[in-house]
């Protein structure tokens, strides 16, 4: 394990609750001897939660009230930098680009590494094949990864989907479920083409953490405003400055401070009381976040150390209580900087179990999304050298599937057409080498088709109207079920 990174246990539950995955939510396609499949489904990551609790941030400040308070941790704090899916195919890793962290506020995946002994080197690695930001954007917002060799996404397109895992945007209904608005519940998408059936997944989410730097931030902020409001303490603590028998400050006096701000919200007595009310309450929970009781106590603060309302023992008190806030900051750094240091470090979410359906043999028509069940698919073959002659018959056709002189395919039980092989009769008895000439369009889930050889029709059947025609000698192959 490289220095730096944080591994969270397979043991630790707790973990595993951050990535929520169901079988339901996964589909299992078998292809050819059901032996290979198709593998495709989703999951969910729910950032938002480990942002609040498992983030470095999250250990020395409550996030909930600085998210409430306006006080927004952004996503380059807080980054998905490698998703990985482990079976017993290979790993799927997605990646993101880091020269994309700080120009995207949100992640997608940049490029996509197969890991597969089995499978041939030209294709074990994919990727989005253009490195600046706008194509890997279009590509991430489309249903297509392309190969190393692609050129453009038209040509991604073409060359269709490829072993991969990216995350998607989605809708949530209702989108009032959350109590949190814009509640970040990331959902990613495996596609995977398998040499072996069934087997499950192992979840790996990596994310660089640079919340620390929320702290540091913080630390700099007060740090800052300790400076303006000690020059606003030594002008105070000036002889003449205040005035002990009225026990106010001259008027002079604060007429010369206020020149020297055009607007009196941007003072060291009005700035400084907001910040340390909101240290306060992170650090020691002093209001219970809520943001009326907060208010009052900045302007309680405000009245106490302005030299209009202020004493000068109100506002040494006040630099004093700043002070110790600073102090308390500096001790949350130095912890940082034992135990894991200032640099971002990675964190990793694993969820070592996520059921995959065992695969399941179904066909696709060509034109509908419908799939139909199949134990397996047959096939028949026959050799027709000869157009049949006699009353009711046209000439060079001949119905297969109907009353005719040869209704070979009446004889069958046949559901749907899946294939059709064809080979031009060259003699009597040989024919040339059969391809694959299956429909052109099929329609009913492969019960209507027609195929055009050379701008001639070479078949066309309807199995609900009783017909399947050819128009040509030679070895047909037809398979079915």
């Amino acid at each position: 394990m490289p220095d730096g990174t944080i591994r969270t246990s397979f043991r630790d539950s707790e973990i595993e609750t951050y990535i929520y995955s169901d079988v339901n939510l996964f589909s299992n396609i078998g292809v050819v001897d059901n032996n290979r499949s198709v593998v495709s489904g989703y999951f969910f990551f729910d950032y938002e939660q480990v942002l609040r609790t498992r983030s470095v941030a999250s250990k020395y400040v409550d996030v909930n009230k600085l998210e409430n308070l306006g006080i927004n941790i952004p996503y380059e704090r807080f980054m998905i930098t490698n998703v990985e899916i482990s079976g017993d195919g290979g790993d799927i890793v997605g990646s993101v680009s880091e020269s994309l962290y700080e120009e995207q506020k949100y992640p997608y995946v940049t490029y996509i590494q197969f890991d597969n002994e089995e499978v041939n080197e030209s294709y074990a690695y994919y990727k989005t094949p253009h490195a600046n930001a706008s194509y890997a954007a279009e590509i991430a917002n489309t249903f297509f990864y392309g190969s190393e060799s692609s050129e453009s996404s038209t040509d991604d397109g073409n060359l269709g989907f490829v072993t991969s895992v990216l995350n998607r945007s989605y809708t949530y209904a209702p989108n009032t479920a959350f109590n949190i608005e814009d509640y970040r519940l990331m959902l990613f998408e495996i596609l995977e083409y398998r040499q072996v059936a069934n087997y499950d997944y192992g979840i790996d989410i990596s994310i660089l953490d640079n919340t620390a730097k929320v702290i540091t931030d913080l630390l700099a902020k007060v740090r800052e405003m300790l400076d303006s409001l000690g020059d606003y303490v030594d002008l105070v603590n000036e002889a003449c400055a205040f005035n002990n028998s009225l026990n106010a400050f001259n008027r002079y006096f604060i007429d010369n401070l206020l020149e020297d701000f055009s607007n009196v919200n941007e003072t060291p007595w009005h700035q400084a009381p907001i910040l340390y009310v909101l240290c306060n309450d992170l650090l020691y929970d002093s209001y219970g976040g809520d943001r009326d009781t907060i208010e009052s106590a900045a302007k309680n603060i405000i009245i106490n150390i302005s030299p209009a309302t202020g004493t000068k023992e109100g506002i040494d008190q006040f630099y004093s209580d700043m002070q110790d806030i600073a102090n308390d900051l500096v001790l949350i750094e130095l912890d940082i900087l034992a135990t894991q240091g200032i640099d971002p470090v990675t964190i990793r979410f694993l969820k070592p179990n996520v059921d995959v359906p065992n695969s399941q043999e179904k066909i696709f028509s060509a034109t509908s999304t419908s799939d139909v069940e199949v134990q397996a698919t047959k096939t028949t073959t026959k050799f027709i050298n000869a157009w049949p002659r006699g009353f009711g018959y046209s000439l060079n056709s001949v119905d297969l599937y109907g009353d005719g002189a040869d209704n070979w395919l009446a004889e069958l039980d046949i559901e749907a057409i899946v294939s059709i092989r064809f080979g031009a009769s060259t003699s009597s008895t040989t024919t040339e080498t059969p391809s694959d000439v299956s429909p052109d369009y099929t329609e009913n889930d492969g019960r209507k088709g027609r195929y055009t050889l050379d701008s001639d029709l070479l078949y066309e059947y309807d199995l609900d109207e009783g017909y399947f025609i050819i128009y040509d000698l030679g070895y047909w192959e037809i398979e079915y079920y």
